[in-house]
């Protein structure tokens, strides 16, 4: 017989039972570093990173593969022993810890649920392995609890398999959240999604983790992902943090050249500033001078300083001589229209949001490309 359609419905506020408790949480890591040893030598993974992740707080470490991201969440959750360094929460070292004995739950990139049992027991199988600290009942209503919070309801007797992806989703996390974790951890847990439901997924996973109030680390390599899911991004690089900051922080001051080419897309000048005077530079760029934001070790006169530049501030005007750049293609995205832009300075994209592919600018039109100074930033060369 057909299990019975399940309308979705909006989550519910969870009981205060299953919130943790107010103010716990805090995570700390301090120069935690990771050492593989193999045939070649030892390769670090994991190079004394320090992180301060406030109750409640969700943070993304975001990177490319192999930057070491995933090697601090298992480090962290217990996974792998960390050669140095220390984690701490709520001001208590937990590195000697099983991960059974950690306060934390993971949601993982596959769900890791149980094909053999049911939502019910899915989620209540945390909660039975605390069967020495609650009683049958405790774990009944928890698990009650959950399923209602999650929107589980009338699902409780079904299989994995009969769930659509976004359900197994749901009962992965209401398996994680039932246990009462200090602090959550998220493995990729969006990677097997479509993109719509991707989409969907992220918006809800952040509005559980605001409603739960829990402290929560999610790794990707999705910028964005992170960008539209965080309290703050840790970008991290070859087992180094290179920035933690706000996501408009991130986007609009990076620190590096690095993490301005992984967040989004960026087109880099070669520029020397003639001044520098309270973190602004003057400098020529495309034969006009323009005064921008400039990072703190960019000097006067480095001939190794790079103008950072977003596409979507560039604005290009049709001239018909006297311009600064020619087309070399158009491409249409459906929300935007890019254009590749070669000037003296280099190929310059340049975005135009909701531009009509049927007016779109010809191939080897002369063009004036300005851009916006005050959303460009200079920076060391890395």
């Amino acid at each position: 017989m057909t299990a019975a359609p399940h309308v979705e419905a909006p989550i519910t506020e969870p009981d205060a039972a299953l919130r943790p408790e107010s103010g716990s949480g805090h995570l700390r890591l301090d120069a935690l570093t990771k050492q593989f040893r193999g045939r070649t030598g030892t390769v670090t993974a994991v190079d004394r990173v320090d992180l301060d992740v406030l109750p409640g707080e969700f943070i993304t470490l975001l990177g490319p593969s192999g930057c070491g991201k995933t090697t601090t969440l298992r480090m962290v959750a217990g996974f792998e022993q960390a050669t140095g360094g220390e984690i701490l929460i709520d001001g208590k070292t937990i590195g000697h810890l099983s991960p059974q004995r950690r306060p934390m739950a993971m949601v993982f990139q596959s769900y890791a649920l149980f094909p053999h049992m049911t939502v019910a027991e899915n989620i209540a199988y945390g909660l039975r392995l605390q069967r020495g600290q609650r009683s049958k009942d405790e774990i009944a209503t928890a698990m009650r609890m959950a399923v209602t919070s999650m929107n589980l309801v009338g699902l409780e007797e079904r299989s994995p398999h009969e769930l659509s992806g976004g359900q197994q989703q749901r009962v992965a996390l209401a398996r994680a959240l039932v246990v009462q974790p200090k602090v959550l951890l998220f493995d990729e847990p969006l990677s097997n999604l479509d993109a719509k439901l991707r989409n969907a997924m992220r918006a809800e996973i952040r509005r559980i983790q605001k409603m739960f109030g829990i402290t929560s680390i999610y790794v990707t390599h999705d910028q964005d992902e992170a960008m539209s899911m965080s309290d703050r991004i840790v970008v991290m690089n070859k087992g180094k943090v290179e920035q933690v900051a706000r996501p408009g922080e991130i986007y609009g001051r990076p620190t590096s050249v690095f993490v301005a080419d992984f967040i989004g897309q960026a087109n880099f000048v070669e520029a020397a500033p003639e001044r520098i005077q309270d973190g602004v530079a003057t400098l020529t760029v495309l034969g006009r001078q323009l005064t921008v934001a400039a990072h703190p070790s960019v000097a006067t006169g480095a001939n190794g300083a790079v103008l950072m530049i977003r596409p979507e501030t560039v604005r290009l005007t049709p001239v018909t001589s006297g311009g600064n750049g020619t087309v070399l293609r158009s491409t249409f995205h459906g929300p935007s229209l890019d254009y590749e832009i070669e000037t003296v300075a280099g190929t310059i994209t340049a975005t135009e949001q909701g531009g009509d592919p049927s007016e779109a600018l010809a191939e080897g039109a002369s063009v004036d490309l300005t851009f916006d100074a005050d959303r460009a930033y200079l920076l060391p060369r890395d």
